[in-house]
């Protein structure tokens, strides 16, 4: 049974004491955040923004255990939730529950936290401001709970109808500008995402989504046949992109074993070169795409483009969500310094690498030379693979010493977990990059298996592991492409 909504009253009078307490401002999303906007949303939990450390201080001061019980639910440090009951409670107050978003964790899916604050107002409570407790835009909020939506674990259906019904309350409030929204929507590189998962809501979902001023405008310009007009980038090269949409799998019996019903991911990791000689000439780059709305005019360069000065061959595009917007595959009869500039020039002159965050883009420190690969046997026919959800997880600045350790960590904290596979697993000179494919579930899942992984190899290394998560939207194969 789903726990009942905490009253709005009682939840206020805990953000006030949080933010009496708080030195700093946190940033408040989920239920309450929305109630700031449409008063008659609910809410479980209370949803703050903060490291462990201060997680720990507002359970330690706030919740001390002579007047409060407390339990953490998840047993998950990073996705905790805490449930405080008080012990004398003569007139039954309900109990408190806190669900804080732990900033360790990394950024929501393809948005930094940082990005939220700015702009956020004070939370409003009988007059008062909540000088600490912030809420964001209701543009950002809105887009946050489009992407929830997208990427929760197809099971939950009443979490799934909520985070739709939050979107459309949010998008038909009277603040709600649709052109910062859509700004925000090419700035994070979701459009295709977005177009693609809102497209397959049938039933109560596309009754909820009917209800939206943002589909309501966009019916005005469906075709007479009621598809949606739409322009495709023609290619100049004379490859044929093969595109492999993210498709994910509706759950079955096969879900907790991590395959398909071929069995496509029971082969053996096998390693095909060698650490000490360098025979791979596999090359992973992590490129950030400026401006954003350029994305699907850059994929179709590395798949089409040509080039002189180098003979490289694209392997693999990925549309990422996370730090970086593309990730490719490539091999190349070259160094890394080499593969940058031929990038830089190829890609900077067709104007796909401008200025980003107020520097030039350099993309130096994003090549990184593979010198050593394991793979997976391949399916036979990757046009038939049903996928889940597939990711990029890079471990950096590794001390060498301890290398071959840390192949061998991610490759059992992997195997440890039920629905996960190793796609694929590449080493450089300091660096760990492990390809993780998730059977069943959506993003939430997939972080927290990432997050569980990171947590084990912390606690097995006298190291801290620096690590970036890349999940994966759109995979694309070329039959031939060069540049």
């Amino acid at each position: 049974m789903a726990p009942k909504p905490i009253p709005i009253e009682n939840a206020m009078v805990e953000l006030e004491r949080m933010n009496a307490f708080l030195s700093r401002p946190l940033l408040l999303i989920g239920g309450l955040a929305v109630h700031q906007y449409e008063p008659t949303r609910q809410s479980q939990d209370i949803d703050l923004v903060c490291d462990h450390e201060t997680q720990n201080e507002i359970v330690a001061r706030l919740y001390p255990t002579a007047d409060w019980d407390r339990v953490e639910n998840h047993q998950d440090s990073y996705r905790p939730e805490w449930v405080f009951e008080r012990r004398v409670n003569p007139i039954g107050f309900p109990a408190v529950r806190f669900g804080p978003k732990i900033l360790e964790c990394g950024p929501y899916g393809p948005m930094e936290w940082e990005a939220f604050l700015k702009g956020a107002e004070p939370v409003h409570f009988q007059g008062r401001k909540l000088k600490n407790i912030l809420v964001p835009r209701v543009e950002k909020l809105c887009l946050m709970k489009a992407i929830s939506f997208l990427s929760r674990n197809r099971d939950l259906e009443s979490k799934i109808k909520q985070d739709l019904q939050d979107f459309t309350d949010l998008s038909n409030h009277r603040d709600f500008n649709s052109n910062a929204f859509y700004n925000l929507v090419r700035e994070w590189n979701v459009e295709v995402a977005i177009s693609e998962g809102f497209a397959k809501a049938q039933g109560d979902l596309k009754r909820i989504l009917d209800s939206s001023s943002l589909r309501a405008i966009a019916n005005l310009f469906l075709a007479p046949d009621g598809s949606v007009k739409q322009t495709t980038f023609q290619p100049t090269g004379s490859a044929d992109p093969v595109d492999f949409p993210l498709i994910e799998p509706e759950a079955t019996d096969q879900c907790a074993s991590g395959v398909d019903e071929n069995n496509w991911l029971k082969g053996n990791i096998v390693q095909t070169a060698s650490i000490k000689t360098d025979t791979s000439d596999l090359f992973l780059v992590w490129l950030d795409i400026s401006p954003g709305w350029r994305s699907e005019e850059a994929r179709e360069f590395l798949l089409t483009g040509s080039s002189s000065a180098l003979h490289m061959t694209v392997e693999t595009v990925y549309d990422v969500f996370g730090k970086h917007d593309m990730l490719v595959k490539l091999r190349g009869n070259a160094d890394d310094n080499q593969i940058c500039a031929v990038l830089e020039d190829e890609m900077g002159r067709q104007g796909f690498l401008g200025p980003r965050k107020g520097k030039h883009y350099h993309c130096s420190p994003l090549v990184l030379d593979v010198v050593n690969e394991h793979i997976v046997f391949k399916a036979r026919d990757q046009r038939t693979i049903r996928r889940g959800i597939t990711a990029f997880l890079h471990l950096s600045d590794l001390p060498v010493a301890e290398l071959d350790d840390a192949v061998e960590m991610v490759r059992r904290a992997v195997g440890n977990k039920a629905a996960a596979r190793l796609v694929g697993l590449f080493e450089a000179d300091r660096d760990v990059v492990a390809e993780i494919y998730l059977s069943c579930g959506g993003y939430y899942d997939l972080a927290k298996l990432v997050f569980q992984i990171e947590s084990e190899l912390n606690n097995n290394t006298n190291y801290e592991v620096k690590r970036t998560t890349l999940l994966v939207m759109n995979k694309s194969i070329p039959q031939q492409a060069a540049i």
